[in-house]
């Protein structure tokens, strides 16, 4: 929200949105949707009700993180860390920049930064950290191959030293 402008100027850092209204530069003003009071997150949209709405695809949201230089922008939802380009998912269930799941920054939900902040998920299993990839399909092959000899050697060894049955003699 924006204050009334006086005799059509706005303070440094603001833009004249409507005829009477200072918008913060890099918001989005509501003017052209009869609300020149209002003025949105930038990534979003006006509604003609005053409210914002995102501009984003089905399922994404608008979210902004306090890290990483993030500014106001679509995320898509996820259930884990590999879900996302950044290998950060929260636990908001939305993408979001790594710094947030290296505990620099929280991730709030359309853009709102006065709401609740979401961090990143825990880590689970074996991955030291969020991004940690599997191993490459040589790494694992390498290590069949191991395994598979490992398991030769040793049967090899118990065929060798079992002891020798004798049968007993016929009568």
């Amino acid at each position: 929200m924006s204050g009334a402008a006086a005799a059509q100027t706005c303070p440094m850092g603001q833009l004249l949105c409507g005829t009477s209204h200072c918008a913060a530069i890099g918001t989005v003003c509501c003017a052209s949707v009869g609300h020149e009071e209002v003025s949105c997150p930038g990534g979003t949209v006006c509604k003609a009700d005053g409210t914002c709405g995102s501009t984003c695809m089905a399922g994404q949201t608008t979210t902004i993180a306090t890290c990483g230089g993030d500014t106001c922008g679509c995320s898509a939802p996820c259930a884990h860390h590999k879900d996302c380009e950044s290998t950060c998912c929260t636990t908001a269930g939305y993408c979001a920049p790594l710094c947030v799941c290296q505990n620099q920054g929280q991730l709030f939900l359309s853009c709102d930064k006065t709401g609740l902040g979401y961090g990143g998920l825990a880590v689970k299993g074996c991955s030291a950290a969020p991004g940690d990839r599997a191993p490459s399909p040589l790494a694992l092959f390498a290590i069949a191959v191991a395994l598979a000899a490992l398991a030769l050697r040793s049967g090899r060894a118990r065929r060798g030293s079992r002891p020798s049955v004798t049968r007993p003699a016929p009568r």
